[in-house]
């Protein structure tokens, strides 16, 4: 059997980050294993969930876990959670509100293409502060008999306009105010895992398909046991608004084994292979004379390394993305930078990456 030639879908290899658009992350072969061992018998999925949940969390060293279908749909359940409590006719009622809690705080300079999943259960999404800065007294002065949650979005590039993460937690505790915590993306180091719980976040969001490698269908929230079973109570197979956050028993039990692999990966040893295969990038555009620089994080402030070349201009590297995108290759671009990712690169596609930049190169070179 071969899928691709089937149905005519086309490989390409991932230079560029763990974006959704190009499927995430690689599954193992372990996980996939426990996805196909799994999808040969039935289960109760309450069991499941709640096996699987404490299992996670177990490992994570957080009190509690609830699995989800992404992190959009962990925003989605989270919301309403936090909207209704234990009033299960005010959510059965959702998205209509007929509870006295609906508004959900986030800060102006971090609103974002995902915060869409908050308002789509209901809440009322409430800015407060601008692009530039957003002072105590704002989040303070915003919270009201009204308020459900304060969202946060932890990213590198909402840092400068936000109120620090600690001080947002206690602001809202303050207010007997839970928040919700997206950090995605934000893996590795590994032990982000349990930090933000530590620090006091009611409700921490991970994608299970980007750096854990787990199937793309999958989300972490950690949160207590009372939050937890509100999550159990509330999202699927549970009828309400919360179902269309379903996942499947094969995607649940894959996410596990993922983590598991995930927590005994030797990140030293990672990042070194990361390093090796953005120095042989390297060498490919310093020996053309092109400006190259390691950046020591990725998008939204992981720990691992990126390589970004400068090309003359916006326009030459479009040109460049558009041709090693037709050699069937990702990789970003941003105004007149390239970049480079090798966390979803193989050792064994090395040499096609190689390969495709100096023929995308060679083919600009005569265009000149």
């Amino acid at each position: 059997m071969d899928v691709f030639s089937e149905l005519g879908i086309t490989k390409y290899i991932n230079a560029h980050d763990t974006y959704t658009l190009y499927g995430g992350s690689r599954i193992s072969e372990e996980t996939v294993e426990a996805m196909r061992q799994i999808s040969k018998h039935f289960v109760d999925f309450n069991e499941l969930e709640l096996k699987v949940g404490k299992a996670i969390a177990q490992l994570t060293g957080n009190e509690d876990c609830y699995i989800t279908n992404g992190a959009a749909g962990a925003l989605a359940l989270t919301a309403a959670v936090t909207m209704c409590g234990t009033n299960s006719y005010g959510y059965h009622q959702l998205p209509d509100v007929v509870g006295d809690k609906y508004e959900v705080i986030i800060m102006r300079s971090q609103r974002n293409a995902y915060d869409k999943a908050l308002e789509s259960v209901g809440a009322k999404i409430v800015e407060i502060g601008n692009a530039d800065e957003t002072l105590d007294y704002e989040l303070a002065g915003a919270i009201t008999e009204h308020t459900a949650a304060v969202a946060y979005f932890e990213n590198r590039s909402y840092t400068h306009g936000s109120i620090p993460l600690e001080k947002t937690i206690a602001i809202a505790h303050s207010k007997d105010i839970p928040v919700i915590l997206d950090v995605a993306a934000l893996l590795p180091p590994k032990e982000n895992l349990n930090t933000y719980s530590k620090l006091g976040s009611d409700f921490v969001i991970f994608s299970g398909g980007k750096t854990i490698s787990g199937p793309q269908d999958t989300g972490l929230v950690f949160a207590s046991k009372k939050n937890a079973d509100l999550m159990r109570r509330y999202g699927a197979p549970a009828h309400g608004i919360c179902r269309s956050c379903k996942t499947s028993r094969e995607s649940v039990v894959g996410l596990y084994y993922a983590l598991k692999a995930f927590l005994h990966r030797d990140e030293n040893v990672f990042y070194k292979e990361c390093h090796s295969r953005l120095m042989r990038l390297s060498e490919l555009y310093t020996g053309k004379g092109y400006p190259v620089r390691l950046i020591d994080y990725g998008p939204v402030g992981q720990a691992y390394e990126r390589l970004v070349i400068r090309m003359p201009s916006q326009e030459a590297a479009v040109l460049f993305h558009d041709k090693m995108r037709e050699k069937h290759v990702y990789v970003g671009q941003e105004r007149m930078d390239i970049l480079f990712c090798p966390v979803n690169v193989k050792d064994d596609e090395m040499e096609s990456l190689l390969s495709a930049v100096s023929k995308s190169l060679e083919e600009m070179e005569t265009m000149d």
